[in-house]
C-alpha cells in the first residue's frame, strides 16, 4: 500500500512539474524510472529521475 501511494505521489509530482514548466517559455521534461528489481518489505529502493530542459532558454527558480 505504501509503495503504491509513493509511486502515485511521484507520478503526480512529475506531472505537476511538467505542466507548470510547459506553460512557461521553457520546456522541461521530468521522467522517473522505477527500480528494475522486485522489492520486499523492508528493502530500500532507489528511483532514478531526470529533469531535461528541451529549450534553448535557461530555466530559473527550478528546485530539484
Amino acid at each position: 500500500m505504501k509503495k503504491t501511494i509513493l509511486i502515485l505521489s511521484i507520478i503526480f509530482l512529475a506531472m505537476a512539474l511538467n505542466y507548470t514548466y510547459t506553460t512557461a517559455s521553457s520546456r522541461i521534461t521530468v521522467s522517473i524510472s522505477p527500480p528494475s528489481v522486485q522489492a520486499n518489505m523492508g528493502d530500500k529502493i532507489t528511483y532514478e529521475g531526470t529533469i531535461t530542459n528541451d529549450s534553448d532558454n535557461p530555466v530559473n527558480n527550478l528546485i530539484t
